[in-house]
């Protein structure tokens, strides 16, 4: 599903926007099936393939897979938590669902922000997936982002990932 996935975002969806995406879409899984665990087994696979492909901050998308994942099942009506916390206060359970939505909105709003910020952070030059980046090799310099991932791949494929020296082009 990964590759699939990959392919038909690549030239769709940018660096920037994809922690975004990745948090409501987590979070309307989640909220949907109710598992904050279920959906992590479904977006991880998926997600992480597409965010490295296509340049993205992986930590930005790890975070966004997790907080969306956790939002969604918080504020969904089938998630055993909520299920559970209405039952141990004595609340009914549509009241209490309806009761803590909105505050819900209102973090899940500024995560929202805050990831398309995040992901803003793609193009801040970090190793090794950055056009200032380059890798230094007995063929010569290779400064090309998309280069330098498939050398990097081949190189941890082999398990010589320690022998390339990386410089900063400036």
């Amino acid at each position: 599903m990964g590759p699939y996935v990959v392919s038909v975002a690549e030239g769709v969806i940018t660096p920037g926007v994809l922690p975004a995406i990745i948090f409501v879409s987590a979070a309307i899984i989640s909220f949907c099936i109710g598992t904050s665990w279920g959906t992590m087994g479904i977006i991880f696979p998926v997600a992480i393939p597409l965010a490295f492909e296509i340049g993205a901050p992986l930590p930005v998308a790890i975070g966004a897979i997790l907080t969306g994942s956790l939002f969604g099942d918080h504020c969904s009506p089938v998630s055993d938590t909520t299920v559970m916390s209405s039952m141990f206060a004595g609340s009914d359970h549509v009241d209490h669902v309806n009761t803590q939505i909105p505050y819900a909105l209102l973090a899940g709003a500024i995560a929202t922000v805050l990831f398309l910020i995040g992901g803003v952070g793609a193009s801040i030059p970090s190793w090794p997936y950055s056009a200032s980046a380059s890798y230094s090799s007995s063929r010569g310099r290779i400064s090309s982002p998309s280069t330098s991932r498939s050398l990097l791949r081949r190189s941890l494929a082999r398990g010589n990932v320690a022998s390339r020296s990386i410089t900063e082009s400036g």
